[in-house]
């Protein structure tokens, strides 16, 4: 279906889409037509205004010479793994692979995984320097020369297994297709399968259970060396990144009754943390629909409580006025009670993922943060986000440049937090995966007191973005990061940058006229 185009002072917004279009894997992407001989794009500096680059660098360009392929990845690479995607119905050709090191050009193993997917593989025996530039070569025979694709891929550093994770359990994603297989062969291997979870897209969450962590770290690496082709990774933690003044409407400019009214219940909001306590006063005659995906025992409900009375408070209380009133919201409850504190294991957060797109629920708010960058996150996350979810995550409060995850994933939206003068949360992480930042220190909460956090500013993201999705509910990802661009209000250094991201978040006035 053809579709128009209206811009509303710097707002992209399509007038009609074809039913039931699925979402682009991640944001416009820039080729680089020329070898980079240096840093990567991660380090760059200020970006220009017009149009939004990706935030982070990617190496999904096309192929110059092989027009039917395209490099899966976006951002850097974890492991030693290289995916490459091909036109769906063509046979791959023989190529070779190399990849070009300052020492020599290594040759990479070639793999048909799937049907429309390749997986390179790089030797294990060599040594890769940690976000370095290194470009990709292929030979068409081996009478043939080399040819530059014109892709540079980055790997990521090693992650160090200090994190909080689940102890002696190991996440597998498996397409449903090779499901028994893959449980057999686990078998033969002496392994059992513990659990099994159906996610988006026909994949199957598999969860081994051992003795301990060392267990684990062993079991991984052999299991990765078995099935090259399968996402493996531990059970890791993310915990709810919070460590109150009524200001945040006044800096959003969000007016006193919003120039959108929406039918009550037809904004879904998905919560992904601990448990929305819907007996709250401020959340009475409220839609909240609860599904728990660990055992409901006690823990502390005011998390993310208060992101829900931030969303569609009632106002029974002053200054818990909700910017989303008729908002239904979905309580996907994730946070336990660990040897570590009140923690969210991956399976949990996938599982809950899955639940949401199950209740057709587009809008997810997942304030929840860690130092792990989970294999088995990201790709759920990359679903997701190709099923049209559009997920806003908390940046972190540990306070230095440094990534938090799940936000620093390209399929996420990164929310940071100001205070009533617009400066920077003090203990926000900062980092090129900042996309945007929204009200989040001295927040006056539902617990009745003042609080602060990035995890604040996320539900105020969310609300931005609810009421684009007013005009229009199927409004693709990357209008949609466009339109938040534009309507960004620019802090710190011009265009992007590694503090504020794209500014600070904006009502869109239009919208009232």
């Amino acid at each position: 279906m053809r579709y128009g185009l209206i811009i509303l002072a710097g707002l992209l917004i399509p007038l009609t889409l074809q039913a039931g279009a699925t979402e682009p894997a991640g944001r416009p992407t820039t080729e680089r037509p020329s070898e980079p001989t240096s840093s990567p794009p991660a380090q760059r500096q200020g970006l220009s205004q017009p149009p939004a680059p990706a935030r982070r660098p990617t190496v999904n360009a096309p192929l110059p010479e092989t027009g039917s392929y395209r490099l899966d990845q976006e951002g850097c690479i974890a492991g030693k793994q290289i995916s490459v995607i091909f036109q769906t119905g063509q046979t791959p050709p023989n190529h070779q692979w190399y990849l070009k090191t300052p020492e020599s050009m290594a040759r990479l193993t070639a793999k048909l995984t799937g049907y429309g997917q390749l997986r390179l593989l790089v030797p294990g025996s060599l040594s890769l320097t940690p976000m370095q530039a290194y470009p990709l070569y292929f030979k068409s025979s081996a009478e043939h020369s080399l040819s530059y694709t014109g892709q540079t891929v980055f790997f990521c550093p090693e992650q160090t297994e200090t994190t909080a994770k689940r102890a002696g359990e190991l996440l597998i994603l498996v397409p449903q297709m090779q499901l028994d297989f893959i449980v057999q062969q686990l078998e033969q291997q002496g392994l059992t399968v513990a659990e099994q979870s159906p996610l988006l897209a026909g994949q199957v969450l598999l969860t081994l259970r051992g003795h301990g962590n060392q267990w684990a770290q062993q079991q991984r690496q052999k299991l990765r060396q078995l099935f090259p082709d399968l996402i493996i990774d531990f059970n890791d933690y993310y915990a709810p990144a919070a460590s109150p003044r009524l200001y945040a409407r006044d800096i959003l400019n969000w007016p006193e009754a919003g120039c959108l009214q929406a039918a009550k219940g037809t904004i879904k909001v998905g919560i992904i943390d601990s448990v929305v306590d819907n007996t709250h006063p401020s959340l009475q005659d409220r839609a909240v629909f609860i599904e728990h995906f660990v055992s409901p025992v006690e823990v502390d409900s005011d998390h993310a409580t208060i992101i829900a009375v931030i969303l569609t408070g009632n106002n029974r209380a002053a200054g818990h006025n909700g910017l989303l009133t008729e908002a239904a919201l979905y309580s996907a409850s994730v946070v336990e009670m660990t040897e570590y504190g009140e923690m969210a294991s991956v399976s949990a957060i996938v599982r809950a993922l899955h639940w949401l797109h199950q209740q057709q629920v587009r809008l997810v708010n997942l304030s929840l943060a860690g130092s792990q960058a989970n294999i088995v996150l990201e790709s759920v996350l990359k679903y997701a986000r190709r099923q049209g979810m559009l997920i806003f995550a908390a940046a972190g409060n540990e306070g230095r440049k440094q990534p938090a995850y799940p936000a620093a994933f390209e399929s996420v939206f990164a929310v940071t937090a100001v205070d009533p003068a617009e400066r920077l949360y003090a203990l926000a992480n900062q980092g090129e995966f900042i996309d945007f930042a929204a009200p989040g220190v001295d927040v006056w909460t539902a617990s009745g007191q003042y609080r602060s956090g990035t995890s604040y500013a996320v539900p105020h993201a969310v609300a931005v973005t609810a009421v684009l999705l007013q005009v229009n509910p199927v409004l693709p990802a990357e209008l949609v990061y466009e339109s938040l661009r534009r309507l960004s209000k620019d802090l710190g250094a011009q265009g992007h940058d590694e503090k504020y991201g794209w500014g600070l978040l904006q009502y869109p006035q239009q919208f009232c006229q």
